[in-house]
Order: C-alpha cells, then sequence, then structure tokens
C-alpha cells in the first residue's frame, strides 16, 4: 500500500474533528491523537510488509513507538497496539532469515496479546509464526503452536489463518511422518482456506499438497495440484506467497524430471524472493538450482548457485545442511573426494536433527560408493533408507537409490566386478519398479535408458 493511498487527516476519537496528520492533539478538544497516529503509522507499516519494503516498514514502526511511548490511559489499547508492532517487527526478521530475533519479538507480541480481549485474531498469526519459527529450528514447540493457533482461529471465526496453521500441522507432518496425518491436516485446510475464500491461503495450501504428493505419489497428483495453485497466482497479491508457489513449482518438476519447466518456475521465485528481500526462500531457490544446474551437467553454474546459498551467514539449519550436501555432491561429481569428505565433516558437526541426518546418510552413501568403499556405502545407504522409511519418504528413497547404482556403475573397479554389478542393477530395477507405481514416467525412462547401458550381470 502506498502512504499515499492513506487519508493525511485523522478523526479526534473524542469528537470526532478531523485533524492534520501532523497535529499531536486535537484542534477542537485538546484530546491527545496518539492513539491514532500509531494507529496510522501500523497501518502503514502493515502494507509496507506486505509489499516487503521492509525498511520503510522499520521507519514506520519507529514513528508508531513513539506515538505509543505516551499512551497510558488505556492498558487494553497500548497493549493491543503494543502487540501488532511487535508482530510487524517480528515478520520483518522472519522474512530476513533472522529467526532468532522473530521469536523474541513475536513472544512479546504473545505476552501482550495474553488475557486481552480483542486481540484473538493477532494471537492465531503470532501462534503460528512462532510455529513456523519452532520448525525451521526443528523445535518440538512447533506442533503446540500450530494446534493452538488453529484452536483460537477458529474460536475468533478467522478462518484464513485457521487454515495457515492446519497446512503448516500439514507440513510437519509431511517432514516429519506420519503422512496420513498430514494428508488429513492439509484436507482440513483446503475446507477451510475455501470458508474463508482467501485464495493466497487456498493457493499455499495447494502447493503444499502437491509437494507431499511428490513425495509419496501418485505424481499426477502433484501435477495436479501445483497446477492448481500455478491458476490462483493472478489472485494472490501477496509477494511471499508467490514465491513459494514458484518454488514449489519449480522442485516438483524437478522432481519430475521435467528440467525446462523446473527452470522457469525456480528462476522466476528466485527474481521474486531476490527483489522482495525474501532471504529463506532465497536461500532454498539457490540450493534447488543447484541440483538442477548438475542434473543439466552445468557445473560451473552449479557450483557458483551452491556457493552463494552456503557463504550465506545466517542460513537456518535446514538449509545449512542443504547447501553442504550441494556442495559434496558437486564435489563427487568432479572426483575431489577430499573436498567432498570435508563438507561431509560439516555435516557431522551440525548436529542429529532429523534433516541433517538425511542429508548425511545420503552424502556419506554417495561418496563411499564413488571412491569403491562398498561395504561403507551400504551401510550408510541401509541407515538412510531406515530414515527414509520411517518419514515415509518414497520419492527419497527412490531417488538416492537411483544416484547410488550410478555412482556404484562409476566407481573404481565396478565394470569388473558381477557382484557391484548386479547390486546396482537390482536398485536401478526398484527405482524403476517405484517410478512406475508413482505414476513418474520421465524418471521411469531414465532408468530404462540406464538399464539398457547395464546389463545385468551374474553375481554367482
Amino acid at each position: 500500500m502506498n502512504p499515499g493511498n492513506i487519508v493525511n487527516s485523522l478523526l479526534c476519537p473524542n469528537c470526532q474533528a478531523s485533524n492534520l496528520l501532523d497535529a499531536r492533539t486535537c484542534s477542537h478538544c485538546k484530546a491527545s491523537l496518539a492513539v491514532v497516529r500509531a494507529q496510522y503509522y501500523l497501518d502503514l507499516a502493515d502494507a509496507d510488509v506486505t509489499a516487503t519494503h521492509y525498511e520503510q516498514a522499520s521507519s514506520n514502526l519507529t514513528q508508531a513507538d513513539v506515538e505509543m511511548i505516551g499512551i497510558n490511559s488505556d492498558e487494553r489499547r497500548q497493549k493491543l497496539l503494543t502487540a501488532r508492532a511487535f508482530w510487524l517487527q517480528g515478520l520483518i526478521y522472519y522474512h530476513k532469515g533472522r529467526i532468532s530475533d522473530s521469536c523474541t519479538v513475536l513472544q512479546l507480541a504473545l505476552h501482550n496479546l495474553e488475557g486481552i480481549s480483542g486481540g484473538e485474531g493477532l494471537m492465531a498469526k503470532v501462534l503460528n509464526r512462532l510455529g513456523n519459527a519452532a520448525l525451521y529450528e526443528r523445535n518440538p514447540d512447533a506442533i503446540s503452536y500450530y494446534q493452538r493457533s488453529t484452536e483460537v482461529a477458529r474460536m475468533s471465526g478467522d478462518y484464513s489463518t485457521a487454515a495457515m496453521a492446519m497446512s503448516n500441522l500439514g507440513l510437519l507432518y509431511t517432514m516429519e511422518g506420519p503422512t496420513e496425518q498430514a494428508f488429513v491436516w492439509l484436507e482440513r485446510a483446503v475446507e477451510m482456506a475455501e470458508r474463508s475464500g482467501d485464495m493466497t491461503r487456498l493457493g499455499g495450501t495447494y502447493r503444499m499438497i502437491a509437494s507431499l504428493y511428490a513425495e509419496v505419489g501418485p505424481y499426477s497428483y502433484a501435477l495436479a495440484y501445483i497446477a492448481k495453485a500455478l491458476a490462483l497466482c493472478d489472485r494472490i497479491s501477496d509477494t511471499t506467497a508467490l514465491c513459494r508457489i514458484y518454488y514449489n513449482a519449480g522442485e516438483v518438476y524437478l522432481f519430475y524430471n521435467d528440467l525446462e519447466q523446473a527452470e522457469q518456475w525456480l528462476l522466476q521465485s528466485d527474481e521474486l524472493a531476490t527483489r522482495s528481500d525474501y532471504k529463506l526462500l532465497h536461500r532454498s531457490n539457490l540450493i534447488t538450482l543447484s541440483a538442477l544446474m548438475r542434473a543439466k551437467g552445468e557445473y560451473d553454474a552449479a557450483l557458483s548457485y551452491a556457493s552463494r546459498a552456503y557463504n550465506q551467514l545466517n542460513l537456518d539449519p535446514t538449509s545449512h545442511s542443504e547447501a553442504i550436501t550441494e556442495l559434496v555432491l558437486y564435489n563427487i561429481d568432479m572426483g575431489a573426494w577430499t573436498h567432498a569428505s570435508r563438507y561431509i565433516q560439516r555435516l557431522e558437526e551440525l548436529g542429529a536433527s532429523i534433516s541433517n541426518q538425511d542429508n548425511l546418510y545420503r552424502a556419506r552413501t554417495l561418496l563411499y560408493a564413488a571412491q569403491g568403499q562398498w561395504n561403507e556405502a551400504e551401510q550408510s545407504f541401509a541407515e538412510a533408507k531406515i530414515l527414509a522409511h520411517r518419514q515415509h519418504k518414497t520419492y527419497r528413497i527412490t531417488n538416492l537409490q537411483e544416484e547410488y547404482a550410478v555412482r556404484l556403475l562409476a566407481s573404481i573397479g565396478a565394470r569388473h566386478n558381477p557382484i557391484i554389478q548386479a547390486r546396482a542393477h537390482a536398485l536401478l530395477n526398484e527405482a524403476a519398479t517405484t517410478y512406475q507405481q508413482m505414476e513418474m514416467p520421465l524418471r521411469y525412462a531414465r532408468i530404462a535408458t540406464l538399464l539398457g547401458e547395464t546389463p545385468p550381470q551374474d553375481a554367482g
């Protein structure tokens, strides 16, 4: 929203007289205009955050703070205004990737809203955003934040925020399982979003469902739901929501092996995320673009994207792990095993979060396979498989089977080792069967080509 679209005069809450914006007291009854001036600047900041004009939003929040200093006659009103200011500051920090700072001010917003009537809608939003921050940091409090947000939003009739919290519960179960619960929450989120008429939330829920089907199949559903999300983009003005839909479209098509469409949507997402200073999604775009460029064989570009993601100082734990993994895979492709080993050590240092363990087992499996350390590769692959099955990540383990088989076949001595040939062939056959079941013909065709080039060997 442009400040020019907001009236430049204010109504006195006491006598309803119109006053110029720069007036601090009513020209008629001399009442203080601090509350309406604070609300004015908060409205401006809210519009700036929506438009991703974060520096201007911060400036307007500063002006709102100045006005709120003198408000002490109505504790409830002061707390609601203060909570809204903290909420907006929390959003700015969040989208700039400052998750810890975001959590701090969002907790202050929540503290001001507790026990205050009239703030339920904002409380639901604050709880949902705290859930997002907890999810990024792999904090188990995420589920309780989302559940409470859902309850508060539904009680206050805020079906859009209820849909948002429900879809985030679906995301949580998508990441950590069981996927049956993920589908339950996402279907509820669709119902709530339709009830609210909020196209932004409906599009966001569709993209989450698409991502879930991309992991577990059938893939025709993933493509259908991402098409539904993209069809709503002309009716969505929220820049960050558009970024996420474009990003998920790129990811879905990359998994599917439609590299042309994947690149189109990822570049569109990255351009929008860069322009709007949406750092969290910008990192995800860089990492996924690196994977895309590796798939295309454009290794200089792959290294550039992965390095740019890795070199950002305040990476959240998930992005840091994924950026390191991309650098491992690049160095394996280049035969730079020492460098790959060093990056794997950095993965080991990140800790034992589920996401990091998944990346660590994948990286170890592929490096060991490339080096011809087949027993170690099998052990790491078994660990990766256990974790993926625990999370019901069908695509993830199938993709690793394909990657692992390719590395085995390219490893030292594999061409003259019938046992390794047979193992790689079995992995490719299993992957091909799963891709068929998941309705992924482009991935199946790629496996079929590999199988044609690697006839089965007699392991006996």
